[in-house]
């Protein structure tokens, strides 16, 4: 039960695919995705996954959970880490 949750392709890169629900009330969500410019409103859950199954392109997601953070002045900020495996060892990329 989290206020913010985002559906990504497991193999997608600078935001393509990904769709980003808010819940709004006890039964009110709104879904965003940013690369096919849809925004709804919905009810219930049944309705949010009937659009998503829509949207969704025919490849594996992975479900995150948002973090709501912002600067001083209220602006969204997020912080990214690119890791990569290595010989078979796990290290950040650059």
């Amino acid at each position: 039960d989290h206020p913010i949750l985002y559906i990504k392709p497991d193999d997608s890169s600078q935001g393509v695919g990904i769709i980003r629900i808010d819940r709004m009330g006890e039964h009110s969500y709104m879904l965003r995705s940013i690369d096919t410019k849809h925004f709804s409103f919905h009810q219930n859950e049944q309705s949010i996954f009937a659009t998503i199954h829509r949207l969704k392109r025919k490849q594996h997601y992975i479900i995150q959970q948002g973090i709501t953070s912002a600067t001083q002045l209220n602006y969204p900020f997020d912080i990214r880490v690119h890791v990569l495996k290595v010989d078979g060892v796990w290290t950040f990329g650059g």
